[in-house]
């Protein structure tokens, strides 16, 4: 179940959660809306380092917050940061699959935000010396190629 209020730019959502126990929780959600013409793209990672399971998701939305797409990745290999880099990327991955379509600029939609909590990745993609060396350098040359075209911009949202 979900109930959202809206405060003039500011979203709050509230999701009700179930697990296996019959426990209900609920889950604060809480988010600006963009600026006219711009997208959000959040984007988030989780990584067990127990059994070194890593997932990467991430939701496009407009400025109204409607939902425009989503995605979700699992992997069985890797770390922290390289399930990280990997939501940036796929969620980068995203928004060129959308901008493929030709409605899509006439929503009035030109530029996006990529948010991501994931500081680490953040700044390895600004300040890596030589991506070719790199041990995540295709990840991370793909990324950079994406932000160079000016249309997507990557900032770091604080966890919540």
């Amino acid at each position: 179940m979900r109930k959202t209020r809206s405060l003039h730019d500011e979203f709050i959502t509230f999701y009700q959660l179930t697990t296996s126990n019959t426990f209900m929780a609920w889950i604060l959600v809480h988010r600006k809306s963009p600026l006219e013409g711009l997208v959000k793209l959040n984007v988030d990672d989780s990584f067990l380092e127990d059994d070194f399971r890593l997932s990467a998701s991430g939701v496009l939305r407009g400025r109204d917050g409607n939902w425009i797409a989503e995605f979700t990745r699992f992997a069985n290999s890797g770390d922290a940061l390289l399930v990280g880099l990997r939501a940036i990327q796929l969620g980068i991955a995203c928004v060129k699959k959308k901008l493929e379509i030709a409605t899509f600029y006439d929503l009035g939609y030109t530029h996006f935000n990529c948010e991501s909590d994931c500081l680490e990745a953040i700044d390895l993609i600004f300040n890596v010396t030589n991506v070719s060396l790199h041990v995540y350098a295709s990840v991370l040359l793909e990324i950079s190629n994406a932000l160079h075209h000016g249309t997507i911009n990557l900032v770091h949202i604080s966890r919540e």
